[in-house]
């Protein structure tokens, strides 16, 4: 299998994911599609994370290791295991969620036989700490539109569980993209990049089971500010503009993706940048009220007062 390309990459990014790692990888390897690789990049566990994955990976030559001897923030981790790709295909996976066996084979029948779809997905479950399911999500698809811009807007506007980001996508397309950005809400902003590029599909069947636990990072971190360390330990997010970063973000996604796109569906899809500015408004006042208090008083107390946004 080391020798050949798979069909399709799962790229499993991990840190201290001891209590679920194992339950996890044996849902994948357990599927009824066989034809995959399946990355798990461990960001530096402390526990027996490390362990586990080398376990799997003697057992099992589809299982590769990607360790790391410093932990670098979750966007990182999630975007090398797209880097080490080798599939056509490429679907990212918690450490804490499991797959029915036949989630995998009928994402990849739908994009193999639909050209115009670059994501598919099935609908997911929500499952507890032991495994029970507790409730079934239903349709959550917003995005399977023949009109680009309605796609986008869709995305920036509507209401919608990111489990789409767990589906099964295009890598070339993929690669395209910001990928997994270094700031709070970059699933939503990828979604919308994606969207761009071509329609969502969700599977009726509830395949996907989504584990709510208390140690999930939204959890964990439940300030926009507190996750930003999380996406990236070298930044202070103290120092950010969360909900501005999403709207920048957004607007450099359109701009990537409209290298490709005709004009009008460019000026289509920017439109809606108004309306989500409008949504947010409170949001956005509120950052540039916290920004402006804190400069005040870093100015009173001669400290230095530290760009807030950072746009690279």
């Amino acid at each position: 299998m080391k020798n050949q390309r798979p069909r399709v990459t799962i790229g499993l990014p991990t840190y201290n994911g001891e209590r679920y790692l194992s339950e996890a990888i044996r849902s994948m390897l357990d599927q009824d599609f066989r034809d995959f690789e399946l990355l798990v990049a461990d960001n530096a566990s402390t526990d027996r994370t490390a362990a586990i994955i080398e376990d799997f990976a003697a057992a099992d030559d589809r299982v590769r290791h990607l360790p790391s001897p410093t932990n670098r923030g979750a966007a990182w981790n999630f975007n090398r295991v797209v880097n080490e790709a080798r599939g056509e295909y490429f679907k990212w996976m918690a450490d804490d969620d499991t797959y029915e066996p036949g989630f995998l084979g009928s994402c990849v029948e739908v994009l193999d036989r639909s050209p115009d779809v670059v994501l598919c997905y099935t609908q997911a479950v929500e499952i507890d700490p032991d495994g029970h399911v507790f409730e079934d999500r239903g349709p959550t698809n917003v995005a399977d539109l023949p009109e680009v811009a309605q796609r986008y807007r869709a995305i920036l506007l509507d209401e919608v569980y990111c489990y789409a980001v767990f589906g099964v996508t295009r890598t070339g397309v993929l690669r395209s993209t910001g990928l997994i950005g270094p700031f709070t809400q970059s699933d939503r902003v990828l979604l919308a990049e994606l969207a761009l590029h071509g329609r969502f599909v969700e599977r009726p069947e509830p395949f996907f089971c989504h584990r709510e636990h208390p140690g999930r990072s939204m959890y964990a971190f439940a300030d926009d500010r507190d996750r930003q360390k999380w996406f990236d330990t070298t930044r202070d997010g103290a120092r950010t503009l969360p909900r501005w970063r999403v709207g920048a973000e957004y607007a450099r996604a359109l701009q990537r993706a409209g290298q490709w796109l005709p004009a009008e569906d460019r000026l289509r899809s920017a439109v809606h940048l108004v309306p989500w500015g409008v949504a947010n408004r409170r949001v956005l006042s509120r950052e540039v009220a916290r920004t402006a208090v804190r400069r005040g008083r870093e100015l009173v107390s001669g400290r230095r007062s530290e760009p807030s946004v950072q746009t690279a």
